[in-house]
């Protein structure tokens, strides 16, 4: 009888296992699936934002290009203003191609951190490279606007508006930055 017994409740126990194993599998699929959707996200991100940034440069150079030939601007004004714009097109290029966000989700860690960090060090020299170019184009920006002479109401106006436009590119950098550590932390747990 207690041979029965054992017999029994070594079945229960087999079959609660079989349960526990069953339901940690679905669990494991799901903690995978979840984990790929919040790094597809990220990717997405990363994605809108490197796509705004070409359109920008497609889009608003061109036509700035063609307001400031109808306002009779210093053609060096236009020249300085398309180059500036030409290499921020470049050199943006350059970094989303040694990213290459849709890639990331399918190496492995080692590979993806590597990319990480070759996209970091070029976005670092990118914004180092066109510090002298921006500056020069913000200041002669001012001089038009002030036609050349001593206006504080101009002045000021300007230089709130370019601390607004550095603070934003500031969020959007750190905002991509986020976006690919989390891409990052969320691979690592993938592949464990």
């Amino acid at each position: 009888m207690t041979q029965e017994m054992n017999f029994v409740e070594l079945q229960e126990l087999k079959e609660q296992f079989a349960l526990l194993s069953r339901k940690l599998d679905r669990q494991a699929l799901i903690n995978d699936n979840m984990l790929k959707e919040t790094m597809t996200r990220n990717v997405s991100v990363i994605e809108r934002e490197y796509k705004s940034r070409f359109q920008v440069a497609l889009i608003a150079a061109p036509v700035l290009t063609v307001v400031f030939l109808v306002m009779e601007l210093h053609w060096g004004f236009i020249l300085l203003m398309d180059a500036v714009a030409l290499a921020e097109l470049l050199l943006d290029r350059r970094c989303y191609r040694a990213l290459a966000p849709q890639s990331l989700m399918s190496l492995n860690m080692t590979d993806a951190a590597e990319r990480a960090i070759r996209y970091r060090k070029l976005r670092s020299l990118a914004h180092r490279v066109m510090l002298i170019p921006d500056i020069v184009l913000a200041v002669w920006t001012v001089l038009i606007a002030c036609h050349y002479s001593w206006n504080v109401p101009i002045l000021v106006l300007c230089l709130v508006m370019f601390v607004v436009a550095v603070e934003i590119s500031i969020y959007r950098e750190k905002k991509v930055n986020k976006h690919l550590d989390s891409l990052l932390k969320h691979i690592e747990e993938l592949k464990m």
